[in-house]
């Protein structure tokens, strides 16, 4: 918009007393009439592209609900399927019957979605699944059940059928109220996204219930889960559009969640997050102390030892959501330089806290309170704490 600009009065001057104030007055009246008329009139998309700067400031990624959208963050290892339970950090994959498994692939060429050029996606593959109670769906819970209630929110991404047989997935949300909550969980009927053979933008608008009346848990267990179902028995047809059973290899990439109503244009806005940024939100939830393909003789920390059980403390760097239970493999050996040593491949998690945990070993006689090496003696040791939803 052109600022049309009218004449500026004669600037006032005292060696004109008799006509200095009224010149005063026309100066004043037209710097802060005709002109503030004008600039208030100015339209400022004409400078910026004001829609696309609110959408690009609302998909800060580290204010995003949804935390590993990219897929970059694997902290349980990304190169073996998993059958239930975590691929990508953050992600669930929940099934019944057949096999369902998530995974990682990794892109060796060049594939550009949006403004991001990509290096990896999640896949999660099905097959053998026939009965009205099968199903499989790719999950996030999210903290707080009063996440979007009563509000309606918009659930984008790209997406692909990476092979096999399918024509849609449905996307949706469950709300659960947690332990002592009330106890029917609201499941939100799903909005269905076609599946293509290459990548394609998505963009599912669903609005979330109110959680008024609802009774929550006060132990931070209630929650509101995104849903991806890839395949779905009769039993779920209304949750899922009747999307029906299905055998695809179904590709994710960019997940995120806008509030209000937007389309797949959306999607050209979206920044995928650094790795640097969202390991911390993930490790709220899980936390790869010693990460699988470690090294064998890597130090994991040095052990206090009392009788025949030696104790590591272990400050972590993020606060979790919960204090953490643990699962671990390997064989891991102690030893005091000049004194005794031993290997164990059984660990025991005492005194866990959100943010500081102690992890013992029984492993040959030491001294009382004698300082011992920690370390991993095989090259399959992994140490992760868990505090998923």
């Amino acid at each position: 918009m052109t600022i049309p600009i009218t004449g500026q009065p004669p600037v006032p001057s005292l060696s004109e007393p008799d006509t200095f104030n009224t010149k005063a007055l026309n100066l004043f009246t037209w710097q802060t009439g005709s002109m503030l008329d004008q600039f208030n009139n100015v339209d400022p998309n004409d400078f910026f592209d004001i829609p696309a700067l609110t959408a690009a400031a609302a998909q800060s990624q580290t204010k995003n609900a949804i935390i590993n959208g990219a897929f970059d963050v694997w902290q349980r290892g990304d190169t073996t399927s998993v059958h239930l339970g975590f691929g990508a950090d953050r992600w669930q994959n929940r099934f019944s019957g057949g096999t369902s498994e998530q995974g990682r692939i990794s892109i060796g060429g060049s594939v550009t979605l949006g403004s991001n050029e990509i290096s990896n996606y999640l896949y999660q593959i099905v097959t053998g699944q026939s009965g009205s109670n099968d199903h499989s769906m790719i999950a996030q819970n999210m903290e707080n059940v009063r996440t979007f209630a009563g509000k309606t929110v918009t659930v984008l991404g790209w997406t692909r059928l990476v092979s096999g047989s399918g024509s849609n997935i449905a996307v949706g949300f469950q709300q659960s109220f947690g332990t002592g909550g009330s106890s029917d969980n609201i499941s939100i009927t799903s909005v269905t996204v076609p599946l293509v053979a290459g990548w394609a933008p998505f963009a599912a608008t669903i609005n979330i219930p109110s959680v008024a009346g609802k009774t929550i848990a006060t132990d931070g267990t209630d929650l509101l889960r995104l849903q991806f179902w890839i395949s779905a028995g009769s039993s779920f047809n209304a949750r899922t559009n009747s999307l029906g059973i299905q055998s695809p290899s179904v590709g994710l990439w960019g997940i995120h969640i806008l509030q209000g109503t937007h389309g797949v244009e959306a999607c050209d806005n979206y920044i995928a997050p650094r790795v640097v940024d969202e390991l911390p939100r993930c490790q709220r939830y899980g936390y790869a102390f010693v990460p699988k393909g470690a090294p064998a003789f890597k130090l994991v920390g040095i052990a206090h030892g009392q009788n025949s059980t030696n104790t590591l403390n272990v400050s972590l760097s993020t606060v979790m959501r919960a204090a953490p239970s643990m699962e671990y493999g390997g064989e891991y050996r102690l030893y005091n330089i000049g004194g005794p040593a031993g290997n164990t491949t059984t660990l025991t998690l005492t005194d866990p806290n959100p943010n500081t945990v102690s992890i013992s070993a029984v492993a040959g006689t030491f001294v009382n309170n004698a300082a011992m090496t920690f370390k991993t003696n095989t090259a399959d040791c992994f140490i992760f704490l868990d505090a998923e939803l």
